[in-house]
């Protein structure tokens, strides 16, 4: 063999060797990276579920419950996002309350409820609320309401404002900001 082409063969054996130590070392350097970001990979799981319903019951009982057209889970947030949205409200086994919304979340740990965009709640009485962003934090907490603020009792009293308080029994509010109030006589005429 002419020595050109042993010196060829060691060059190819001294690259082939090289890049196997390269390998080896790039595994060794990144080891702790790759699995951080495969259990990292792990814990943020995403779900997109269509047509979803939640409900939460207390000692046998209905509570509340909403349907979801579309819904988004994030686990690291531990949040849904929810598209068009319909809820009831529960008391003794009736609807004592609905509510609409264009999308909304609910927060897994709290059970947090947070409507935006285009959000309505209607009472069997048929008051009813519409706001910018309305939040139920919980059973035994206030519902607060937020940006163009409207409850109406047909043909009795219409109430505009921009941030509402209504007691968690939804039977009394106060609202402040920007507040105006029309009062209604008889057959719905304007006082």
């Amino acid at each position: 063999m002419k020595k050109r082409n042993k010196f060829y063969i060691c060059l190819a054996i001294l690259v082939f060797i090289g890049l196997i130590w390269s390998f080896i070392a790039g595994r060794m350097i990144t080891k702790n990276f790759r699995d951080e970001i495969l259990s990292n990979a792990l814990q943020k799981q995403k779900v997109l579920v269509h047509g979803l319903i939640v409900t939460e019951t207390k000692d046998g009982e209905k509570y509340w419950e909403i349907y979801a057209e579309e819904g988004q889970y994030n686990s690291t947030d531990k949040v849904v996002i929810l598209n068009n949205i319909f809820g009831n409200f529960y008391k003794n086994g009736q609807v004592v309350m609905s509510f609409k919304s264009d999308q909304g979340s609910l927060t897994e740990e709290t059970k947090k409820v947070v409507l935006y965009k285009n959000s309505l709640i209607v009472y069997k009485n048929g008051e009813y609320i519409s706001a910018d962003r309305i939040t139920w934090k919980g059973k035994d907490e206030e519902i607060t309401a937020d940006g163009n603020i409207l409850m109406e009792k047909k043909n009795q009293i219409r109430i505009r404002g921009q941030k509402a308080w209504l007691s968690p029994d939804w039977t009394n509010f106060k609202m402040k900001q920007s507040v105006t109030t029309e009062l209604f006589g008889g057959e719905g005429i304007k006082l």
